[in-house]
């Protein structure tokens, strides 16, 4: 029987995360500890490649991003003009900066 949590995601349902970052590194591990969760993930290097991925239509349950990026960082991502908030519903973003 599934579950309703917060109104938008069902237990039993498979999760889904975005992953963004620009160290190979970071994104290899981010990926691996989400995939042994049983999450499925995608990467993408940059904000400007998360805002291509978003555009496409994939919806995500969790977004797991850098704050400082090259071409386009976490923070301007952001911004209400580049994600329409509709299509996400209730989203969830951390921030990771390893400075």
């Amino acid at each position: 029987m599934a579950t309703h949590i917060n109104g938008s995601w069902e237990l039993g349902a498979k999760m889904t995360a975005l992953v963004v970052d620009d160290d190979s590194i970071n994104q290899t591990i981010h990926h691996r500890l989400l995939e042994q969760l049983g999450i499925e993930n995608q990467v993408a290097r940059n904000g400007k490649e998360a805002i291509d991925i978003h555009c496409s239509g994939k919806k995500f349950d969790l977004i797991l991003m850098d704050r400082d990026m090259p071409i386009m960082n976490g923070i301007e991502v952001c911004q209400p003009y580049h994600l329409n908030q509709s299509t996400f519903g209730e989203i969830y973003t951390m921030f990771n900066s390893c400075n």
